[in-house]
């Protein structure tokens, strides 16, 4: 009898990830992020300890008072994103994330490049949802939303416009 092994992926418990990464020393930045954790959660696809160490990096990069705001590039359902606005929210309040994503999914693929299990227009997501979900999380004062590609929206930003944190995760 051949053993047929499932290829998903294996869920490693959070607290056993958290365990094994984290000391209470290295819990700095990251003081309310379970519970901005939990307000944003079904909104993103990455784990809880990715997530969180994008939390803490974020966090430190603010202590540290580089100028410059804060831009995601692939946005999604806006999950990491209204993440990142909470932590704006709560250190610097002053800053902005910039959301770039052009909310029609994935271009048209080259299959001789791209991956064969990605298609047109998936990881697609309205605009208006993710827009819908800033103001449920009282966060549209922290986010300017740059709707499109990135070859046509990066180039408009104004050429004084900085940023201390980039978080890309675009395909």
């Amino acid at each position: 009898m051949a053993h047929h092994w499932d290829p998903a992926p294996l869920r490693i418990p959070d607290l056993a990830v958290d365990s094994i990464w984290f000391e209470p020393t290295a819990m700095t930045g990251v003081t309310n992020f379970e519970q901005d954790w939990d307000s944003v959660k079904e909104k993103t696809f990455l784990h809880r300890f990715k997530a969180r160490e994008i939390y803490r990096l974020l966090s430190t990069v603010l202590t540290s008072n580089l100028s410059g705001d804060i831009a995601e590039c692939g946005v999604y359902e806006g999950g990491i994103s209204a993440l990142l606005a909470k932590i704006i929210q709560n250190q610097s309040p002053e800053k902005r994330i910039h959301l770039f994503d052009s909310f029609e999914g994935l271009p048209k693929l080259d299959h001789n490049k791209d991956l064969k299990f990605y298609g047109e227009g998936m990881m697609s997501f309205p605009e208006n949802s993710v827009r819908q979900f800033f103001e449920e999380q009282q966060l549209t004062e922290f986010s300017v939303f740059h709707p499109g590609w990135f070859d046509q929206t990066l180039p408009k930003l104004e050429q004084e416009q900085s940023f201390c944190f980039i978080h890309i995760d675009c395909d």
